[in-house]
């Protein structure tokens, strides 16, 4: 193993430096979570707090808990080529590898790696009964950062994944994004420069794009493979206001050796925006984040059939933390046609908790409700009610994958503490139903996939879902977290033949 592992890194270290070679089309076509991204809603409020105060937060005029970069766990983000690591360099403290000088000081190069290992165990494995299964994921990434001057740089990233399991292997049908040798996950060119008070850029290349609540948009962490984008990111930014426009298309990675293309067949444009309602500080911010998403995929799937698929989504959420309450509340348009019939569908999530009382314990408690049309999708004529989210966190509801952000009204409370500094427990309990009887009950994938059967029979009950997250930042670079999710079938899985099911994870993660 620490042969292997030292292999990579040595042939990561060779293939980083001829970048521009690999620059064309190599990496990941998965489904976005993070170590640090975490998990239940009711972490939000503490991962804003982390992000605002984070030694290597980029140079940015606009809040860093709402700059559209993705959250972070300490001073590592989500997307390792946000870090800035110089501040923490001119103050003598930043690690070796990081912000190393090339030429002089204009030109520095930072280096970061990870190693993931996660065990998941399948009971019933997506409600089918004696569907078990056992598997063992990896990951090894290695990533550079090339600055040259205060405006522009090159970051290129590495990746390499490792599935190994027992058993029935229905459950998580093997896929690149779980078993590559080696692939260019990221490679990109940025630009920026500043006039006063006003950051602006543009970024080109393979990336990952992050800008959108994870109900709609993630990198997706839960695969070995992460999703990254092909295509161009404008952005400008105040320290009130914020703008981006991108285009892109999502990178299809395939067996082998530095195989990925650029999937095209899927396209992702987006407009998005935040306002800073009020000026944050440690205990109040107040965001409205607008945005419109135009994605068209050539092999859509809507009910029982493929093919073209265009979704135009747009809405708003507005979210923050004032005291002690925290909340995040949105609420989506969806319109467009799926191979000729027209789509008519919607979304909305209320989620919000506070802090009870001062106690090192931290316990907060809370209550989320998540909405998402269905309706039609099995018809053969007529609209389609189905709401299809772009590429959701698998976190948001579950590693499991039990269930999917279509035809769906879950209503969860929720409760955390944190018993040690860096130990937090999240606990939730969903109560899950349909919107829609002549629609199916849906578990998660990109769009969400139907449980079979489920829309030829009647009732609204689709169970209970429960789940436990327990995550422990050892040290900054170290990560332990434990996840179990149950679910009870309710009346409608029972009636289409499906049963409970169980999955648990753990999962540990080294990164520099």
């Amino acid at each position: 193993m620490i042969y292997k592992i030292s292999l990579m890194l040595g042939a990561a270290a060779v293939a980083i430096l001829a970048v521009p070679a690999i620059a064309q089309d190599s990496a990941p076509d998965s489904t976005p979570d993070l170590t640090g991204q975490l998990r239940s809603p009711t972490f939000q409020a503490n991962i804003a707090e982390k992000s605002r105060d984070a030694a290597t937060a980029p140079n940015d005029p606009y809040p860093i808990e709402a700059d559209g970069w993705g959250t972070s766990s300490g001073n590592l983000f989500s997307s390792r080529w946000v870090e800035d690591w110089t501040k923490l360099k001119a103050e003598g403290k930043a690690p070796p590898l990081k912000a190393m000088p090339i030429i002089g000081d204009e030109v520095y190069l930072t280096l970061n790696g990870e190693l993931r290992i996660r065990s998941h165990h399948y009971d019933n494995g997506l409600a089918n009964k004696g569907d078990d299964y056992h598997e063992v994921t990896d990951r090894v990434e290695f990533g550079a950062d090339l600055h040259i001057g205060d405006h522009f740089r090159i970051y290129g990233e590495l990746d390499h994944g490792d599935t190994r399991g027992e058993g029935t292997p229905s459950v998580n049908a093997l896929t690149p994004a779980y078993q590559n040798k080696l692939a260019a996950q990221q490679i990109f060119g940025e630009a920026r420069d500043r006039i006063g008070d006003v950051l602006f850029g543009v970024i080109g290349g393979r990336f990952e794009y992050n800008d959108g609540p994870r109900q709609l948009l993630s990198i997706n962490n839960g695969p070995d493979e992460r999703v990254t984008w092909n295509g161009a990111q404008f952005y400008l930014h105040t320290d009130r206001f914020r703008f981006g426009a991108f285009t892109g298309r999502p990178t299809l990675e395939e067996f082998g050796f530095l195989n990925g293309i650029v999937n095209p067949a899927v396209k992702l444009q987006t407009i998005t925006a935040s306002i800073a309602v009020e000026k944050p500080d440690k205990d109040h911010n107040l965001y409205l984040d607008p945005l419109y998403y135009h994605f068209y995929n050539a092999a859509g799937l809507a009910g029982a059939t493929t093919g073209n698929d265009r979704r135009e989504t747009y809405g708003a959420r507005i979210w923050g933390k004032q005291g002690p309450f925290v909340f995040d509340w949105m609420a989506f348009r969806q319109t467009g046609d799926h191979i000729g019939r027209p789509i008519s569908a919607w979304m909305a999530s209320l989620d919000q908790n506070v802090q009870i009382g001062d106690s090192a314990f931290k316990p907060h408690f809370g209550v989320r409700i998540d909405l998402a049309s269905g309706g039609d999708g099995f018809k053969k004529n007529g609209a389609i009610h189905d709401f299809n989210p772009i590429y959701q966190g698998t976190s948001y509801l579950g590693e499991g994958h039990l269930i999917g952000y279509s035809n769906l009204f879950m209503v969860s409370p929720t409760v955390g503490i944190s018993p040690l500094k860096n130990l937090r427990i999240n606990a939730e309990y969903d109560m899950v139903r349909r919107l829609a009887q002549n629609d199916a009950v849906y578990f998660f994938g990109q769009p969400p996939h139907p449980y079979a059967r489920t829309q030829t029979v009647s009732g609204y009950d689709v169970g209970g879902y429960g789940r436990l997250i327990i995550d422990w930042n050892v040290t900054q670079n170290i990560d332990f977290t434990i996840e179990g999710d149950h679910l009870t079938a309710g009346e409608v899985l029972e009636r289409a033949g499906f049963g409970h099911a169980n999955y648990a994870m753990l999962s540990l993660d080294f990164r520099y």
